[in-house]
């Protein structure tokens, strides 16, 4: 049992991590494109898929947490009838 709550508390951070990883890699293209002398449409198409999949992510955990907040919400409504 408590492997178990270890894994699924961990979960959180593990997505957090990979969050920041994909924003720094997109930091780093970012600046690449600001920094460069010429126009590398190479580093804006890796800037955009890092960010893409960023907010793909995010738009996932946005989705579990609206569900997870309505089963709550009709759980506690059985409850209390």
């Amino acid at each position: 049992m408590g492997l178990f709550a270890f894994i699924i508390g961990a979960l959180p951070g593990v997505i957090t991590l990979i969050m920041g990883i994909k924003l720094l890699g997109a930091r780093d293209r970012a600046k690449n494109i600001v920094l460069s002398q010429d126009y590398d449409e190479h580093q804006m198409v890796l800037l955009i898929q890092e960010m893409t999949s960023y907010f793909k992510i995010q738009g996932i955990l946005i989705i579990i947490g609206v569900i997870l907040f309505v089963l709550l919400g009709v759980t506690g409504f059985i409850a209390y009838i």
